[in-house]
Order: structure tokens, then sequence, then C-alpha cells
């Protein structure tokens, strides 16, 4: 018996050498073995001696510095010393390493150890980051609470327990990872010192089952797949996977699940993941399922109960499937399309002239089988500019076009012509139809001239006087507005000559800092715009902040309330900055909207099925109009205005139209203008702005009970002016613009 002892004891101390010296011989990486008190065998790999600086590398090198520091050490030669803001005061930065090939494998040594010395207090934002897969998801671990001021203190950081990341529906994928780092993303005005050495990884303590299922919350149409994918980490493997649909049971047992719902409803999916030693974590997720969106009747948009169109930010040097992006749109209830175009894609720069863009027609074509109506977006003042026509500043040209230059205002009115002409849309919007962010433009000789001209104003030391400070700074910015506006009268009076069934549109900022403050930060006089009738509708920009006086304002100033004298198209935001906007919050937004009566938006921008850029900086849409539709805020059917005239017979006027579902009609007429602009004058800003105002003193007549066939008859005079609404037994209304009726001359 005792030899069988002496024998087990010496079979177990040749299988832990053999075990060690294996170690050894495949890992030569390994610095110690430690056998704790308890009989546990805890192997350390070296990861960094950190003795020199080799593939470590710093963010904004010119700002912060990345150096080898010989005396302050824990071992070897020197330790590695980062300092912030080093040079001068940043935003922040970090101290990267990263691997030799294409990834690191920590799955089996996820415990890091690593020795950090810090010099002062450093901010909460001081933190170990890791990045891993091809998406770059970026995880990262508090430390401050393992550290002490001036001293070296070994750092313990499991990487399957991350305190937070970039994406809150991922765990680490430690068998891809791309990156380690030392961060601080934060304002740091003076130098941050610490010091790093020996960093040894090891296979660490089981730990209990982390698991992740994605997507969480997923919206589907009838009939569509969707698969959920869960992500392990911890407890012992293997895994074995259940999943369930509403509480029965499916036949899926990998961590990979996909499902077509045949119905409409919200569906539970839940999966249960089981370890070798039977501990069991329950993920969950939800599914909302809907029926794609049975159609909407053709009028022009203004003419819609309910505008919902979708901005595609095209991107043209990617490739789209623009029939997805068309097929998902109209399932999901979309009916109308922006599409974006800069002027580098419709402007020969060598022959300066316009060029036709075949992918835009193609594009354009597409979204019309499908029945949308189609707007061009144009970008106006900003980026490729051809540099003969680029505004001057204090500090130079820039790239943005100067309203002033003749050859800026022709090329401008050559585009919207082949817009309106070449290819087969309904409407074009102005975007950035506005000075940059900046008072010191246009500075050049035509704005000279033209200010001169304009203002009577000829003794001026040009640009001092009109830059902040000078003698005619005021009345420069309160002049401004002056070649935009004349440069939108132009391309207006060009396409409604080229193509009268073109509708024109601008997107604008919205008021919610006050009219007179955009009127003196980028000329954009809006109101005039409006009551000159040089647009047909707006798009206001409306945002996440200032959200209620943003609506307020921008309606009273832009478009005298609502209805205004004008329609309007909102644009809401799936971004808002950087910012990826919650559902939850686009929902807040539009029911906003809806309060003030306001039925249209703009979903600005597409993400999702056809989407060549990927998901990226582009979410997918279909969550957000889920919510929508989960809100009550996209009921069907869509109904429109049709068929409006107006026939001068005699003495007579007759106002007709029909409507796609019965609502009651209503005309709005006088023998003055509906809407007037009255003028303001800003003490602040010292500049005249205009402020749109309802007349009312109009006469009102509307149909006793709601129909589809609308007809009224009223007195032809001198001058007239109408407006025609219907609306339905919700509440919901369409408005028309203010028409002028002018009869036949005596």
């Amino acid at each position: 018996m005792q030899n069988l002892k002496m024998r087990l004891v010496l079979l177990t101390l040749i299988i832990l050498v053999g075990f060690l010296g294996a170690s050894l011989a495949f890992s030569p990486l390994i610095t110690n073995v430690v056998i704790r008190s308890g009989g546990n065998i805890l192997i350390r790999v070296l990861f960094d001696k950190c003795d020199f600086i080799g593939d470590w590398k710093v963010s904004s090198p010119s700002e912060n510095i990345l150096e080898v520091d010989m005396n302050d050490k824990v071992e070897g030669n020197g330790s590695l010393k980062g300092t912030f803001a080093a040079i001068r005061s940043n935003q922040g930065a970090s101290f990267y390493k990263r691997p030799a090939g294409q990834r690191w494998d920590f799955s089996r040594t996820p415990l890091m150890r690593v020795w950090i010395k810090i010099h002062q207090t450093m901010p909460s934002q001081f933190r170990f980051e890791i990045v891993t897969s091809e998406e770059w998801n970026v995880f990262y671990y508090e430390i401050l609470d393992q550290l002490t001021v001036g001293e070296w203190c070994e750092v313990t950081i499991d990487m399957r327990l991350p305190d937070g990341s970039s994406s809150s529906e991922r765990l680490p994928d430690l068998t891809y990872v791309r990156q380690i780092d030392f961060a601080c993303w934060t304002e740091i005005s003076q130098p941050l010192h610490f010091n790093w050495d020996n960093v040894t990884l090891a296979s660490g303590p089981i730990i209990p089952i982390q698991a992740v299922i994605v997507p969480s919350w997923a919206a589907v149409l009838v009939g569509d797949t969707v698969t959920f994918q869960v992500g392990v980490l911890g407890g012992t493997q293997p895994y074995s996977y259940a999943w369930y649909v509403n509480g029965t049971l499916q036949r899926e047992t990998s961590a990979s699940f996909s499902f077509t719902p045949n119905a409409a409803g919200i569906y539970e999916v839940i999966c249960n993941i089981t370890d070798a030693k039977m501990e069991i974590k329950t993920v969950n997720a939800t599914l909302a399922v809907f029926i794609p969106s049975q159609g909407f009747p053709p009028s022009i948009d203004v003419f819609k109960s309910e505008v919902r169109a979708m901005f595609i930010h095209t991107g043209w040097y990617m490739t789209h499937n623009f029939t997805l992006i068309a097929e998902t749109c109209k399932n999901w209830g979309i009916n109308s399309i922006f599409i974006q175009i800069s002027k580098g894609y419709i402007w020969d720069y060598g022959a300066n002239t316009v060029k036709f863009y075949q992918p835009l027609a193609t594009a354009v074509n597409i979204f019309k089988s499908y029945g949308f109506n189609v707007h061009v977006l144009l970008v106006v003042g900003y980026q490729n500019v051809p540099e003969n026509m680029r505004a001057l500043t204090s500090s130079g040209l820039i790239d943005w076009v100067d309203f002033c230059k003749p050859e800026a205002r022709q090329m401008l009115v050559d585009m919207v012509t082949s817009l309106a002409t070449n290819y087969n849309i309904d409407g074009i919007c102005y975007d950035y139809i506005r000075w940059d962010f900046r008072e010191d433009m246009p500075l050049g000789e035509e704005a000279k001239q033209q200010f001169m001209n304009d203002t009577g104003i000829t003794n001026i030391n040009w640009p001092s006087d009109v830059l902040q400070g000078g003698a005619y700074y005021w009345n420069f910015t309160d002049w401004r507005h002056k070649p935009i506006t004349e440069t939108v009268r132009l391309m207006t009076q060009a396409i409604r000559q080229a193509n009268p069934n073109i509708n024109v549109s601008a997107a604008v900022i919205n008021a919610r800092f006050g009219e007179d403050y955009l009127l003196w930060r980028i000329g954009q006089n809006t109101p005039e715009w409006v009551e000159k009738d040089y647009v047909d509708f707006l798009c206001i920009m409306q945002g996440y902040q200032y959200t209620q006086r943003g609506i307020e304002w921008s309606w009273d100033y832009y478009l005298g309330g609502v209805p205004g004298k004008i329609p309007c198209i909102p644009f809401i935001y799936v971004k808002d900055g950087e910012r990826t906007v919650d559902p939850s919050e686009m929902v807040q937004l539009v029911q906003m909207l809806r309060n003030y009566g306001i039925y249209n938006w703009v979903m600005w921008h597409y993400g999702g099925p056809g989407w060549g850029g990927g998901s990226g900086n582009y979410p997918d849409v279909r969550p957000y109009l889920a919510a929508l539709k989960r809100a009550g805020f996209m009921e069907e059917p869509i109904w429109a205005i049709q068929n409006f005239t107006v026939t001068i017979n005699g003495n007579s006027v007759i106002v007709s139209w029909t409507t796609t579902k019965p609502t009651i009609g209503r005309l709005e007429y006088a023998e003055h203008p509906l809407y007037t602009a009255q003028i303001r004058y800003s003490s602040h800003y010292r500049n005249y702005w205009k402020d749109i105002e309802y007349v009312g003193d109009s006469t009102i007549i509307e149909d006793e009970e709601p129909k589809m066939e609308h007809s009224f008859t009223i007195l032809m005079t001198a001058q007239l002016e109408i407006r025609i609404q219907s609306i339905d037994i919700n509440g919901v209304t369409v408005t028309t613009r203010t028409l002028s009726v002018v009869g036949p001359k005596s």
C-alpha cells in the first residue's frame, strides 16, 4: 500500500513537471509560475516588458508624449511613461498598442495584470480599454480604484467583465482583440503623467455565465426573417442552447436562431444557455411584427394627410440597392423620397457646364416605379465649389459659394434647370442655401460692389470697415441676406419656367435662437422667401434641443403659425449630431409636432436594407418606424386631396377638388392677402427682419357633412386670395398654400 502511494505521488510529480515543461516549451512568453497556498497553479504569460516603446503609440502625438522612463520602473530596464496634454490642453487621448498581425486571442488568458503608477489624481475618465471585432467595438475597464497616487500598484483587469462599452448589445470577443489602450477622453488643461510596466496575462478564475442576445429588440414585417445571435462568456464549456418563442420550444439548438413570423404582433424570444456544470443563463428579446403598408394615393406631397418621407443621404461613391431601399420604405409606410445630390456630381468642372448623372436618374426612376414622389435635395452653398466661384473670407477662400458672383448664380441656375428638365422628379429642395456660420463673408470684389450699390455706402475701407468692430459691420451683416435671396429668386424662376409641376422647397435651420440671429449669423432670410412665394413649402430642420421653442418660433416667424402661409414638412433626425437618437425620443418629437397640428415629416436619414455603406453612421430606420407605428402615428390609410381646380366663369370663381376619403371641405378667401410680412428690428443684432403674420379677416365656407367631392362658388373680385382645407373625422387637416386668383383683364 505504501509503495502504491509513493508511486502515485511520483506519477503526479512527473505529470506536473511534464506539464510545466511542455507549457514552457510551447509558450516561451511564460515568465513565472505561482503555486498558491491552496494548491492552485497560476501561470502568468509575459505580454510586454515595457522596456521600450515598440508597438505602443499615442493619439495626437503633437499634444501628448509617449516615452521610456529608465529611472522609474518595477523591473527590467525601464517602464513606459505617458503624458496627456504634455504640450497643450486638449480633449484627451489614448496610449495604445496593436498586434503585429490582425488580432490577439485573449480567450484563454483573459486576466491581465499591469503595474501602473499615477503621479497625480487622474480624471474619472482614465481607463483601460480594448477594441474587438471587425466593427471596432470598444470596451472599457475602471482602474482608478486600484491605484494610489505616487505608488506602483499592480492592477488586475478581467477582460471578460467590462464596466462599459460602445455597444450595449455586445460582449467582448476576446478571440479578436485589435487594440489595448490607456485612455482619458475628457478636457485636460494641465499635463497628466502615468507609468506602466510588466504586463502579464493569465487564465483567470471561472466566472458566472455572461450572455447577451443580439438584437435585443427588433421590428420586422410579416414574412420577413430575423436572426438572433447569443454571445456567451464565462461558465464552463461546452454550452447548450434552447430557444423559445412566446413560450414554445423551437428546434434550433445552436447559438443562432432565425425566425419568420407569419402574423403581426409582439413576440418574446428567449434563449436558455446551459453550461457543462448545468448552470443556466436566460436572455430574452422582443420582436415587433407589422403588416406591410397598403400603399398611398397619388398626389403631390403637400396634399397628403400625412407626409412620411425618407431622406436618402446617397453617398454616390457607395453601391446601393435602390430597389431594396424602395421596397423597404414602401412596406414600412413611407410615401415620399428626398435624395441628396451635391454639385460635384452634376457639374463638369472642366467644361464649366452641367452634366447628366445617370446614377441619380436611375435611382429616381426606381423610386418612381414604386409610386413615390421624389425630391432632389441640392447642396447649394457648401462644398464642391469651383475655385473661381468660392467665397472670400478674412482667412482666405473657402469651399463655399459666393452668391454675389454672377458665374456662381448662373451655375446654380443651370443646375436646377437641368434637374427640373432631365430627371423624372417631383420637387427640388435647396439645402445649405446660406453663408457659413461666420460673419466675415463674402469679402470678394463682387460683394464689395453689390454692398455699395445696395446700401449707398461708397466711402468705405474694404474689408476692414465691414468686419467686426468696423464702421459698417452692422450694415454688412444686415445686407448679407440679399445676394442669397436674389439667388433663390433666380433659381426658383428657372425651375418654374423649365417645369411648372416641380415643387420648390428649402431645408432651413429652425428659429429656436430667433430669426434675427439666423439673419445676422448666416444671412438666411426665410420669411422673405415665403412672403414672395419663392418656395412652395419649407423643410424646417427640427432637432431635439429647445424643441418646443424651435417649433413655436419657426412656424411663427417663417409661416405665420400653423398651418401657415405655405405647408411645412419638417426634418426629424435619427442622429443628433454624432449621437444616435433613441426611437422613443423620435416618438416624443412626432407627438409634439402632432400636438401643434403638424402631421408631416422627413426622416433624416436612411439606413437599413439596401444601404451600401453598412449600418455604421447610418442607423437602421426600421426601429424608428416601428416605434412610430406602435405609438399609432402611422395609421393606414393615407388620404389626399386630388383634382384641385380653380375655374373663372364670368363673375364667379368655382373652386373644386376631391379627396380619397370623406372629409369636410373648407374654402377661405379674402380680397386682401391672408398673410403679410411685418418688418421687425433687432436691437441686439441691429438688423431688420421679417415676421410672417396671419391677417385673417376672411370669409370661410365649408361642407355641412363629410364628402369626397367638394365644390364652392364665390364672387370674382379685383383681388382675391384663397386657400382650401380638408379635415377628416380625426381632425387631421390638409391645407394648401395661399393662392392669388386673377381674373381676365377687361
